[in-house]
């Protein structure tokens, strides 16, 4: 997915005044970065199972997968994230170690791959989503391919 942003002069200075999406795919998973988040806030709202961008040619509504923090490989279940101290971190890194060993305990095949060899992924930065195939802004953005602007 590819953003792009309308901007307006105001008082000699670049204003970012809407919201246009480019190439977005209507199935799959994708990422949408924090610092997007944090640096075009006022075009998106973020609840606790969605993010919907306020788009120029209306709104468009993006199914949380997946929150930034830890996520075990074989059940999907979100563990503890990052702690405020290095002291709270390694908390939270053991807690997330007991989570695997249970899983190991009980007889599961845990999961695991080079990447992510304790069975646990990091999301630090970003968020994992899909569209919402019912938004009505993704039928008409298919019409257009993908370009959510005249």
């Amino acid at each position: 997915m590819k953003l792009k942003i309308f901007s307006t002069l105001k008082k000699g200075r670049k204003v970012a005044a809407g919201l246009g999406i480019l190439n977005l795919p209507t199935s799959g998973k994708q990422r949408i970065l924090k610092d997007t988040l944090n640096r075009f806030g006022e075009f998106f709202t973020v609840a606790p199972d969605a993010i919907t961008a306020h788009t120029v040619d209306g709104d468009v509504t993006f199914r949380i997968c997946q929150a930034p923090g830890r996520h075990c490989l074989t059940c999907g279940e979100k563990l503890p994230g990052f702690g405020s101290t290095a002291q709270d971190d390694a908390a939270n890194i053991a807690a997330c170690g007991a989570h695997i060993a249970e899983h190991e305990a009980a007889g599961d095949k845990v999961s695991r791959s080079k990447r992510w060899p304790h069975g646990y992924m990091v999301l630090a930065s970003s968020y994992l989503c899909e569209v919402l195939p019912s938004d009505l802004a993704n039928e008409k953005m298919a019409q257009k391919g993908g370009l959510l602007h005249d």
